[in-house]
């Protein structure tokens, strides 16, 4: 799924608006988080993004 203008921003900022709206993955390191995570900015074209937790784990345990 591709990631919006919006999702990136999200990102960007840090925005706790859009926790719980949705999760991002990133490919390279295998780990997920919400938007408001403090972690270093992935590269976007690392970025997965899911609307459910679940969805985001269930995607990550596919890559172990």
């Amino acid at each position: 799924m591709s990631i919006t203008k919006t999702e990136w921003q999200a990102i960007k900022d840090n925005n706790k608006y859009y926790d719980d709206i949705f999760w991002y993955a990133v490919k390279s390191t295998r780990i997920f988080c919400r938007p408001s995570c403090l972690s270093r900015l992935p590269k976007k074209e690392n970025i997965e993004i899911y609307y459910t937790k679940e969805g985001a784990v269930q995607a990550r345990l596919q890559t172990l």
